[in-house]
């Protein structure tokens, strides 16, 4: 039979992971995207505490200050409110005060993860970075300040492997069984230019490729399943930039493929369905069928939760 497409070999990984298992996610907008799923699916889990971060020093210099509990608030008027170069803008405060108390508790969080997950999942978004000229290093979000107080600049893949090793360092030392799953964000950067974004990616998927040669530090293969498999871009959302729900549905599929332990399989299974029935509308709430959907669906959900998994 003739193929039309090739495949992207994906290397076994060896472990697995169970619903028994804490999950931390962090990075680009594509760890929001497989986060929501594993959220979805019942996994205790935890994705992006500071909001979303593209640029991996970012990551980094998050990860290490909430494993050190010592942060370096650097804070930006706008609007009225306070937000932080080093979080997204769903962070803020009115004042300072309530803008460090929020951080803390995502630091506090973010700590707890760090020293409990069996996997922590890191998605490089771009190597391009917005550095603030006052302070010379990389935000997370320039929160529409004006674009001269920052230098824009692609990082080497050396300087960000020295950064990342670091970090990787420190994680064992306080959860030394810890896996780490890299990936390259498929997202493309447009605003940065076709061409940039392509020489951001090759740098990303170079650092990745670099990092995964160490022991328990493994790669994903996302960026290459939507750019090299599934090649179309039908598999976009209508801004041409951003994964569609079918390619995300498309990568997880393949994730938990490889990832997940045998015997939660079929949970996985059970809570898809379950949730597939919570989203279903009635059209006669007030008929029998309505009454024997409803008793299916509580039947199933006694089933899902005498396997110890809390759900709504």
């Amino acid at each position: 039979m003739r193929k039309f497409m090739l495949q992207t070999i994906i290397s076994e990984f060896p472990f697995r992971i169970g619903y028994e298992d804490d999950i931390l996610l962090l990075g680009s907008c594509f760890s929001d995207d497989i986060g929501a799923k594993f959220s979805y699916f019942g996994f205790n889990s935890l994705s992006n505490p500071h909001g979303t971060i593209f640029h991996p020093d970012v990551i980094a210099r998050n990860i290490l200050e909430g494993l050190s509990g010592q942060m370096k608030v650097r804070q930006v008027e706008r609007d009225g409110i306070l937000l932080s170069y080093n979080a997204g803008s769903q962070i803020y405060g009115t004042d300072s005060e309530q803008l460090i108390e929020r951080l803390n508790e995502r630091n506090e969080l973010l700590k707890k993860y760090l020293n409990s997950s069996k996997v922590i999942f890191i998605t490089f978004g771009t190597a391009w970075g917005y550095i603030e000229k006052e302070s010379a290093e990389v935000v997370a979000n320039c929160h529409k300040v004006p674009s001269q107080n920052f230098e824009k600049r692609l990082s080497s893949v050396e300087e960000m492997e020295k950064n990342w090793l670091e970090t990787i360092d420190k994680i064992k030392k306080v959860n030394p069984s810890v896996k780490i799953v890299l990936t390259v964000s498929p997202v493309r950067h447009s605003k940065e230019g076709l061409v940039e974004n392509n020489r951001s990616k090759a740098r990303l998927i170079e650092l990745a490729y670099r990092l995964s040669g160490n022991d328990d530090i493994f790669y994903f293969p996302s960026y290459e399943i939507l750019i090299d498999e599934l090649r179309d871009y039908r598999f976009y959302k209508k801004d041409l930039v951003h994964p569609s729900a079918q390619a995300i549905e498309i990568i997880w599929e393949r994730l938990i493929e490889h990832i997940l332990d045998e015997k939660h399989a079929n949970l996985l299974e059970l809570i898809g369905q379950y949730r597939s029935m919570c989203e279903h509308d009635l059209l006669h709430p007030e008929s029998s069928s309505a009454s024997s959907f409803e008793k299916r669906k509580a039947d199933l959900k006694e089933k899902i939760m005498s396997s110890g998994i809390e759900i709504k």
